[in-house]
């Protein structure tokens, strides 16, 4: 009986044992996910800086307002960097915002979905041009464009470059709804770049309305 009772209590002494060993092991391969997860993001960072934007520093997300009044980030990158007031910011994808505050170790960037905010942009296929806006809802707009204007649902719209912050030819999303109205065109524009899971990014530091491959990146004071 005694012994009965001992083998039991070790029985569950072990048992104790192995569960903490497994809630140890999915720890663990949950931060291995998130370093391989990482690992694939910066990969991916450093192959843009290397081919498409040399003079650029890479900086993460350390705070976000998504909001329908606003869009900013904060990174981790400020002046001591390199990083200034205007300067394009692109990630993975294509054009991210414009850099709006700057101090010495961060800066905020306006995305290009804030309702304030405006990218020159270019309709890739049929090369009509017009002014991309934000609207604060994730949606881009891009008008000044007439009604009989050749855009159609899929075209690809990337950065003209004649608004003197982005270099041309940087992705900023894909037609999602085309029709006339009016004089104008009614155009909505799904951004490329996921916002909501943006982690990191490339401050372009040294470009001067200089051009990026268009094909794409498949690859102020404080307000």
């Amino acid at each position: 009986m005694i012994d009965g009772i001992r083998d039991l209590g070790t029985a569950r002494d072990e048992n104790q044992r192995l569960r903490s060993e497994v809630v140890d092991l999915r720890f663990e391969l949950d931060r291995y996910r998130e370093d391989a997860l990482e690992n694939e993001r910066l990969r991916r960072l450093l192959l843009m800086k290397e081919h498409v934007a040399p003079e650029s520093v890479g900086a993460r997300v350390v705070t976000a307002n998504l909001s329908d009044q606003e869009h900013v980030i904060v990174v981790d990158r400020g002046s001591a960097h390199g990083v200034a007031t205007d300067q394009p910011v692109i990630a993975w994808g294509g054009a991210v915002g414009r850099v709006v505050f700057v101090n010495e170790g961060y800066a905020k960037i306006r995305l290009i979905t804030d309702p304030n905010s405006g990218v020159a942009g270019i309709v890739q296929r049929s090369r009509q041009e017009g002014m991309v806006l934000g609207r604060g809802k994730g949606a881009l707009e891009m008008v000044y464009v007439p009604s009989f204007a050749d855009v159609a649902i899929g075209d690809r719209v990337v950065t003209s470059g004649i608004d003197g912050v982005f270099p041309r030819g940087i992705g900023i999303g894909e037609v999602q709804a085309s029709e006339p109205s009016g004089i104008a065109r009614a155009i909505v524009v799904r951004p490329e770049v996921q916002f909501p899971h943006l982690e990191e990014v490339l401050i372009l530091t040294g470009t001067e309305n200089s051009d990026a491959p268009e094909a794409g990146l498949e690859t102020e004071a404080e307000p």
